[in-house]
């Protein structure tokens, strides 16, 4: 046995998985309870990218030996890594308990916190991090993001700055291209090149760092090599993904089906009645942000960010159901009293930090594809869908680094074939559930706030409050790419900046089809 874990823990340390596997394998036939292959088995799985097995493994440990710290520490990585952030949370922070002068583990924790959007609490794990290790260079850039995230733009620029003075760090170059305008002479760029020039980088930091230039020339006025910084970090990224957009054309397709018609009228009222939760839905970077920032700025309003709420009650409208259907025909089966229970379920969670808030938003702008769900769950609910320039929300989908989230915004032509799924089904929603979602154009809020914003706040039932005007000065966490515009007045420089690009986006005009602007 002895030996064979000896073999597990070599096979890790020079990068060969499969072996430590079944290493692990030939203990846990004879030893099934043996802590330490299992943990190995959890990691060894883990480097495979399954995610699963290792999650199953490393459970199984701390089964056995709850205050197990490598067994914590490691199921919490996995954790994140499949989108379980409070868990991980909860886990991580028994680590911590466990190991609490580990730097590693502490920032692991901020990690998850960031993860799940607890931003102020994210950002004091990652200052107990540096604390025990102040060349901890990633803590120093993950602070730099949350600082940024809080508005607190000159500390972020000296996080950053103080990653940059430990190490080359792509992250944090990006972290100041978010809140910095670039001039011509600025050192930064020059840096930015020599590095990208270095080929040091691999290729999810050079896909950072060309996203960071890109911004840089953008600034600069220089929409060529801006272009060319675009594409290059895109086609990196787009590369080491696994996406195929007929997925998503089936499910779109298939989500219509199922919400071909209203839900029927509940003859027992057990339907729910709560109107807190309000909805902010859209493409990303079509002003979901902005329009959660105003009405997060009113008295009455807490804004929630993007939180994944609705995607955990989908989860859990699955494994209930137990028969291995999946979203949206396991929908079909729930009776009223299931979207009741649902329904408390949600807005408990969404009212997790919200105090006693009369309204909240949600701001996942994904949960357009839900709408069906959400009228059949909450019909009380308010339902916001930010709208766009085709072309503009495109391009800066193309432009920003949303890591593993919206896989499909990593290649023009895909871009394109997304945005015309997601009006599809925005223009389905408007004919099965007419009235439900009020419909605002970023271009007309820019144009004429006070007026869009008034009927905004009439359609939530909330009254006029000034505060909503000023909603540059309302300091709260922005976990978005946003995070910096939101806190300016509004702006009409975002509008028709796709034309400096123009002649490089034949593939996304093309896949835009009847929603590309004329010739």
């Amino acid at each position: 046995m002895i030996q064979d874990l000896q073999i597990a823990i070599q096979a890790l340390q020079r990068g060969d998985p499969a072996n430590a596997k079944r290493a692990c394998k030939r203990v846990l036939r004879r030893f099934p309870d043996n802590v330490d292959a299992l943990v190995i088995s959890g990691v060894a799985s883990f480097q495979r990218n399954d995610f699963e097995a290792a999650a199953q493994a490393l459970f199984r440990a701390i089964e056995l030996a709850p205050n197990h710290a490598d067994a914590l520490n490691n199921l919490g990585i996995v954790l994140i890594r499949l989108g379980r952030h409070d868990e991980a949370a909860e886990i991580l922070s028994r680590a911590t308990d466990l190991r609490p002068n580990d730097a590693e583990t502490h920032f692991n924790l901020g990690l998850a916190l960031q993860r799940g959007g607890s931003i102020e609490r994210a950002a004091g794990r990652f200052r107990d991090a540096i604390a025990l290790h102040p060349r901890f260079a990633t803590a120093h850039t993950h602070l730099a993001q949350m600082l940024r995230d809080l508005g607190q733009f000159d500390e972020a620029a000296a996080e950053a700055r103080r990653a940059l003075a430990i190490r080359d760090d792509a992250e944090a170059y990006l972290v100041l291209s978010d809140i910095k305008r670039f001039e011509p002479g600025d050192d930064d760029v020059g840096a930015m090149e020599l590095l990208l020039e270095s080929g040091r980088l691999g290729s999810r930091e050079t896909t950072s760092l060309s996203l960071a230039l890109g911004k840089a020339y953008d600034d600069l006025g220089e929409y060529g090599r801006a272009f060319d910084m675009f594409r290059l970090g895109n086609r990196l990224r787009r590369e080491a993904l696994d996406y195929d957009i007929a997925e998503d054309e089936d499910l779109f397709h298939r989500i219509k089906q199922v919400f071909e018609a209203p839900a029927p009228a509940e003859a027992g009222g057990s339907s729910s009645s709560d109107d807190t939760p309000i909805f902010i839905v859209g493409m990303p970077r079509s002003g979901t942000t902005l329009v959660e920032q105003i009405l997060a700025s009113h008295p009455d309003v807490y804004g929630a960010g993007e939180v994944e709420h609705m995607e955990t009650i989908i989860g859990r409208i699955e494994a209930e159901a137990g028969n291995g259907s999946a979203y949206p025909e396991v929908v079909a089966a729930l009776t009223y009293e299931d979207c009741l229970r649902f329904a408390r379920d949600y807005v408990e969670k969404l009212r997790a930090d919200a105090g006693d808030a009369r309204r909240v938003t949600d701001k996942l702008p994904g949960n357009f594809r839900h709408v069906g769900l959400i009228c059949r769950m909450l019909p009380n609910a308010r339902i916001i869908h930010c709208m766009r320039d085709p072309v503009d929300t495109c391009l800066s989908c193309f432009q920003k680094n949303f890591g593993n989230r919206q896989k499909f915004s990593w290649n023009l032509k895909e871009l394109g074939r997304y945005f015309c799924l997601y009006r599809d089904l925005m223009a389905h929603w408007t004919r099965v559930m007419p009235g439900q979602v009020f419909e605002l154009r970023y271009e007309d809020l820019v144009a004429e706030p006070e007026s869009r914003i008034r009927e905004m706040l009439a359609y939530c039932g909330l009254p006029w409050d000034d505060q909503c005007l000023a909603f540059d000065r309302t300091r709260r966490p922005v976990s978005t790419a946003s995070a910096e515009q939101v806190r300016r007045p509004i702006y009409g420089t975002s509008v028709q900046r796709w034309r400096n690009y123009e002649e490089w986006l034949g593939p996304l005009l093309k896949a835009l089809g009847p929603f590309a602007p004329p010739a």
